[in-house]
C-alpha cells in the first residue's frame, strides 16, 4: 500500500490563506488508511526527512487564481509545472522544489509528488475563511477523498 503525506502551507491569521490547514482538519477526520497530515509548515532537513519517508506528498496550498474557473486542481509537481504555479500565485513554489531537492540530495529518495491549490477570495489580516472558501473546503474534500482512498492519481488536472 502506498502511503501518503499531505502537506499544508499558509498563514492561519491571513483569512483565506490558511484554507489548507482547514482543509486538512477535514481529511485528518476521515480517518482514511495510509494517509498522514501534517498541519504545520516549515522549511528544515526535518521536513525533507518526513516527507522521504512517503511514496508520495501532496502540497496543499491557497492561489489567488487557477485556470478554466477552477475553484481547486491537483498538479503533478514536475518543473514546467512550477513555473506555472507562479504565475497562478502560489507563493510557496520555491519552497516546494527546494524541500524535494534536499529529500533526494540528503536521504537518497524521490516520493511521487503532487500540489492541491484551492482557490482563496480574501487574503487581509484576520482569522476565518471566507464563506466561498468554506464551500470550496467542502467541495475539495469530496473531489480529493476517493483519489486518497484508492491512492490513484489518473484524475490530476495536468493529465488531462
Amino acid at each position: 500500500m502506498k502511503n501518503i503525506l499531505l502537506l499544508g502551507f499558509g498563514g492561519f491569521s491571513w483569512q483565506d490563506d490558511a484554507i489548507a490547514h482547514v482543509f486538512l482538519n477535514e481529511i485528518y477526520q476521515l480517518d482514511i488508511p495510509g494517509i498522514t497530515v501534517d498541519r504545520y509548515y516549515e522549511t528544515s532537513l526535518g521536513k525533507a526527512g518526513l516527507i522521504a519517508q512517503y511514496d508520495i506528498v501532496i502540497f496543499i496550498d491557497a492561489c489567488l487564481w487557477l485556470p478554466g474557473k477552477r475553484d481547486y486542481a491537483l498538479f503533478t509537481c514536475v518543473k514546467q509545472n512550477m513555473i506555472y504555479f507562479k504565475i497562478i500565485k502560489s507563493t510557496f513554489c520555491k519552497n516546494i522544489i527546494n524541500l524535494l531537492n534536499i529529500t533526494q540530495k540528503e536521504f537518497r529518495r524521490d516520493p511521487k509528488a503532487y500540489i492541491f491549490l484551492m482557490k482563496g477570495h480574501q487574503f487581509a489580516e484576520g482569522v476565518g475563511l471566507s464563506d466561498e472558501a468554506k464551500r470550496i473546503v467542502k467541495d475539495s474534500v469530496e473531489y480529493l477523498r476517493p483519489i486518497l482512498e484508492t491512492k490513484s492519481f489518473a484524475h490530476a488536472w495536468d493529465k488531462k
